[in-house]
């Protein structure tokens, strides 16, 4: 049998490299950057609505990203009802139900900003003129939460798989609930707009099409611990009557008391990026 004779220094170097441990890197968790989130009531019926949607377009691009909007076309009405050259119907059940959880309804347009309520109000539907005054506010408030989507789309089977991470940044004894929306932008269809009897080429934006969770969102049962990270996955299939390459997925963890609804981190992500 052959003896192998190994230098003492070759033999310490050897056992330092095996017993030598590679640091992990963990990324620190974060919470984000500031977003609002606006739910917006509309109709293709109401004639000052596109001045609204005009508004809140204008407030995007001073905001970016930091602002997500989503117009909500509620329960049928004088002002929520089909045109007769309308194509689409953009009325759905749980929007109702959505928009009565919130609050009550101011006329249109009307949007909750991060569901918050001014002082001496009673509904958290606030009216335009308080937009831009609110919205900048809100965005200056440090968010204490981070809410971050992933997502999967099969454009074979329409299938889309919705992962929302939760991460607290410290310690928050409320009840949490996450709600999460499909929302549809860039779709032309007819509009009735103030001085012209109706806009057949209209561009509706940011149309809410589906509620993933319940309208008042789901509870979510794990404590908000600092450091935590809270991941809750969903799964849908995608109406095929909408266009993949404008929809979005909106996600946002918010208080479900009355009145205090706040909507404390939201998210937006691109269904196709």
């Amino acid at each position: 049998m052959k003896q192998f004779a190994f230098p003492a220094l070759a033999i310490a170097l050897l056992l330092i490299t095996a017993c030598k441990e590679t640091p992990v890197t963990i990324p620190a968790l974060s919470v984000g950057e500031r977003k609002v989130l606006v739910e917006e009531i509309t109709g293709v019926n109401c004639p000052n609505c596109p001045d609204g949607a005009t508004e809140l377009q204008s407030l995007q691009g001073i905001y970016g990203e930091n602002l997500i909007v989503v117009s909500i076309h509620e329960a049928p009405g004088v002002l929520n009802d089909p045109l007769p050259s309308s194509q689409y119907d953009f009325h759905f059940q749980e929007a109702t139900e959505l928009t009565n959880y919130v609050s009550l309804i101011a006329l249109a347009p009307s949007a909750a900003i991060n569901r918050v309520m001014l002082p001496n109000d009673q509904i958290l539907y606030l009216d335009r003129t308080n937009w831009a005054g609110v919205i900048p506010q809100q965005i200056n408030q440090a968010p204490k939460v981070g809410v971050f989507i992933n997502s999967d789309y099969s454009p074979l089977n329409r299938k889309l798989e919705i992962e929302v991470r939760i991460t607290p940044e410290e310690y928050l004894p409320e009840e949490h609930r996450l709600s999460i929306y499909i929302t549809q932008d860039s779709i032309v269809d007819a509009q009735a707009k103030t001085g012209v009897p109706i806009v057949f080429d209209y561009l509706h934006r940011h149309v809410l099409r589906q509620i993933v969770t319940l309208p008042s969102g789901d509870v979510v049962p794990e404590p908000f611990n600092s450091g935590d990270i809270i991941i809750k996955r969903y799964e849908i299939t995608l109406d095929p009557a909408w266009d993949e390459n404008h929809c979005s997925i909106v996600a946002f963890v918010h208080h479900g008391g009355v009145p205090d609804k706040v909507v404390l981190q939201a998210d937006e992500k691109h269904i196709i990026e």
